[in-house]
């Protein structure tokens, strides 16, 4: 009881903390699944309005779109590869540890919904098989925030629900972000 008291607690001074913060994050994405005979690359980009809570609880609600390639093998002169496109909505909590030389390191979770859109990308087919599907998504990561919590860095992963089509949809991403309206108030 002790534990929870002192981590869900008010901060002693909560005049001293800015209670809203906008993160902007983007970052290179390795999609999971069965390894074929290709090589898997994407990109995300993220924005994550947060209240914080407690001087050590955020909320969040992350807005995300991230870009894979997967498989991507030669095909004549080209290239063939599938096309994953994932975006969705999450609710999040970040545990912040106590801040030690300027740096903070947090923790965190989320679950939310995503919008999966998966094609088959072939230069020499004229037709493009594409896919589309809601479905759960949940996520952990952890990182650290530095220079006055005005940039964040972190690693995440991602689990994205079951989708018709047979392919993994789950993606470890790595973000570098900005933090703004963080500036506190004295």
């Amino acid at each position: 009881m002790v534990i929870c008291n002192h981590t869900f607690s008010q901060p002693s001074s909560p005049a001293k903390i800015k209670r809203f913060h906008l993160e902007i994050s983007t970052g290179p994405v390795i999609p999971s699944g069965l390894k074929e005979a290709g090589m898997d690359i994407g990109a995300l980009l993220s924005f994550e309005p947060r209240y914080v809570l407690t001087s050590n609880l955020k909320l969040g609600l992350r807005i995300e779109a991230a870009l894979m390639y997967k498989n991507i093998r030669p095909s004549g002169e080209w290239f063939q590869s599938d096309y994953l496109e994932e975006s969705g909505y999450m609710l999040t909590a970040d545990y912040m540890n106590k801040k030690r030389n300027g740096v903070q390191a947090f923790w965190g979770i989320g679950a939310g919904i995503s919008d999966i859109t998966s094609d088959d990308l072939d230069p020499l087919t004229p037709s493009v098989q594409s896919l589309q599907k809601t479905t759960y998504a949940c996520m952990i990561r952890g990182g650290f925030e530095f220079f006055e919590n005005k940039l964040r860095t972190g690693i995440e992963y991602n689990l994205v629900g079951p989708a018709s089509f047979s392919r993994s949809n789950h993606y470890l991403s790595f973000k570098l972000g900005i933090l703004l309206f963080t500036k506190k108030r004295t």
